[in-house]
């Protein structure tokens, strides 16, 4: 008899409540790790230039972006952070994009379609903008050098609202919405050209953008699926299938988030009064089948 304890392990993790963010806001763009993120732009009756980094324990007001912005794709580290397009007044939305030194924001390049809502993979300098909307869902893909955007392989299905993980020249982009169906795809992308990766087992948009920079090691969460506008599922991705595990305590869409599928934070939102709640997310618990 196989011993599936010893062949297909795998861990469940634990939510537990953290350290409130300064402002209130939902579509708020987030990067980093656990315990170095940042929180960028957002929305709370009007969009925002909030900056605010938190340190495992408490959130800090950083430097305000040039431009005030909600919706951005955002990738990167506290002290390295890229945001780019998303909504400021009226759609497509803006090219701008904007850097982060852990201090202030400098003018990033510009992109080449106005957009927002996209999913985000890699660094300041070497970044992948997935999807967008900009009067409607896209299947753009813009490829950054640190310097200047250029035109890549477009996504095999239009997309916005989506999750993003991996880097620029390996990546996934889960979920998010088509034109204008809820989705559970997830893309891979080698550099080259994207492909069918694993179906989610709940279609989603609206979820954390910023999901690390290993595409094996992606985490889904929160978002609005096809029969609620709010959720608090929870799902990891390893590279060949997504994994259900321990929901989150609040529901919500349109957070913020940064991490990856051990370690993850999640924070603002709506659920549908917007929050400035964070929750952090650990796998920390071994399972066997068997």
């Amino acid at each position: 008899e196989t011993d599936l304890c010893s062949t297909t392990p795998f861990q469940l993790g634990a939510w537990s409540g953290a350290a409130a963010m300064i402002n209130s806001r939902k579509l708020v763009g987030g990067a980093g790790v656990q315990n170095a993120a940042v929180a960028v732009g957002g929305n709370n009756s009007t969009v925002k230039a909030f900056t605010e980094e938190y340190n495992g324990s408490s959130w800090t007001a950083g430097g305000a972006l040039i431009t005030a912005r909600e919706s951005a794709s955002t990738v990167g580290t506290q002290d390295a952070t890229l945001a780019s397009g998303g909504f400021i007044s009226s759609a497509p939305g803006t090219t701008a994009s904007e850097e982060y030194n852990g201090t202030a924001w400098a003018s990033g390049g510009s992109m080449n379609t106005g957009g927002y809502s996209r999913g985000g993979v890699g660094t300041q300098n070497a970044a992948l903008a997935i999807g967008s909307y900009t009067n409607t869902s896209t299947a753009c893909v813009e490829s950054y050098n640190g310097l200047a955007w250029s035109t890549s392989t477009a996504t095999p299905i239009v997309v916005r609202n989506n999750g993003g993980a991996g880097v620029q020249n390996a990546g996934v982009s889960f979920g998010g919405r088509g034109n204008p169906t809820t989705l559970n795809n997830t893309l891979e992308w080698n550099g080259t050209s994207w492909t069918n990766g694993a179906i989610m087992n709940i279609a989603r948009l609206a979820m954390g953008n910023n999901s690390g920079n290993i595409s094996s090691n992606a985490l889904a969460f929160a978002g609005a699926t096809a029969n609620a506008p709010v959720s608090n599922f929870t799902e990891k991705y390893n590279g060949s299938f997504w994994s259900t595990d321990q929901p989150g305590s609040q529901s919500k869409r349109d957070i913020g988030s940064a991490g990856d599928k051990t370690q993850f934070i999640a924070f603002g939102g709506q659920n549908p009064a917007i929050t400035n709640t964070t929750e952090e997310y650990n796998e920390n618990i071994d399972y066997c089948v068997g």
